[in-house]
């Protein structure tokens, strides 16, 4: 990435962390002693309250919601894809590139690390699984979105603010959906960013030629 989206990128994932402190700083007092963990689980417990406070279910921030979260999907990738190589194909073919490594190392870690989703109600790690709902750890909409965002900033810097921004509220409404922990989110926008970056600087091979 270059210098202005490297930093765009940095205080995108600065305003994840921001959303899940707010959450946090606001909620903390709700958990009685022992009832949210300590640290970094206790942040996690807080942040998915507060996304619940904001946008309960049903209400129209949390259909909104929906709506943004698909484009970290896999409709949504693939139409931005299409759109970055039908505009330019070397980006495009960083974008798929910084996709498939960003999704490789995110499902590895997932089946390694084995942690619950938010709907199961504990924010630990369980170990190596490949039993579904303990695949929360990191997020893999949000590290899509990222790995696309990144890429199509670099060759289009003129809308880097847009697109991380529209990678960023993918990763927030991950947590107003109640699909992820504010860490998974974290953790994927990271993984997405460092896949781009690597694409982008050669570091890591583009994986198909269009």
């Amino acid at each position: 990435m270059t210098g202005p989206s490297k930093r765009l990128a940095v205080l995108v994932v600065a305003c994840l962390f921001v959303v899940a402190a707010a959450g946090a700083a606001v909620n903390a007092s709700s958990f009685p002693p022992g009832a949210g963990g300590k640290g970094v689980w206790a942040l996690d417990r807080a942040a998915a309250e507060w996304a619940r406070r904001v946008a309960p279910e049903g209400s129209p921030a949390w259909k909104v919601s929906r709506i943004v979260t698909e484009l970290g999907g896999p409709a949504g990738i693939a139409a931005a894809l299409v759109t970055i190589g039908s505009a330019n194909r070397q980006a495009g073919e960083e974008a798929f590139s910084a996709l498939v490594y960003a999704g490789a190392v995110t499902y590895a870690v997932k089946a390694l690390s084995g942690r619950a989703r938010p709907g199961r109600g504990d924010v630990g790690f369980f170990g190596p699984s490949l039993s579904p709902g303990l695949d929360s750890f990191p997020s893999g909409h949000t590290a899509a979105a990222f790995a696309v965002a990144a890429v199509a900033a670099r060759h289009h810097p003129r809308y880097a603010e847009e697109l991380f921004a529209a990678a960023l509220a993918v990763g927030v409404s991950r947590i107003i959906l109640g699909e992820h922990w504010a860490t998974d989110v974290l953790a994927g926008a990271a993984l997405g960013a460092l896949a781009a970056d690597r694409v982008a600087s050669g570091r890591w091979a583009i994986v198909w030629q269009w």
